[in-house]
């Protein structure tokens, strides 16, 4: 899961660089199999986090560090638009799935 968001003014070119150039750069990778993208819109994190997109990532593979090595190297830079300062990344494995 990666939180993150654009510089105030640098919106556009954020959603644009995000769509068209940087999850088509983590799809390349092996084991990356999807994207999903997201608005936040509400959050308790104490001092709030300073994120308005959540991306989570669905990997498929039996060597998660080899995928994870694959991903650095698959990746250019980031945008200029891009806060920095208020950028996170989670990866977890999963547990269980529940179902309703």
């Amino acid at each position: 899961m990666a939180l993150n968001g654009a510089k105030p003014g640098e919106e556009a070119e954020f959603e644009r660089w995000y769509d068209e150039v940087h999850i088509p750069e983590i799809l390349s990778v092996p084991g990356f199999v999807s994207a999903r993208r997201f608005r936040i819109v509400n959050t308790n994190v104490q001092g709030g986090g300073g994120w308005s997109n959540m991306s989570l990532y669905e990997i498929e593979t039996d060597d998660l560090p080899g995928a994870l090595g694959a991903l650095q190297g698959a990746l250019g830079p980031l945008t200029p638009a891009m806060d920095a300062s208020a950028s996170a990344n989670l990866i977890g494995s999963e547990i269980r799935i529940f179902t309703a």
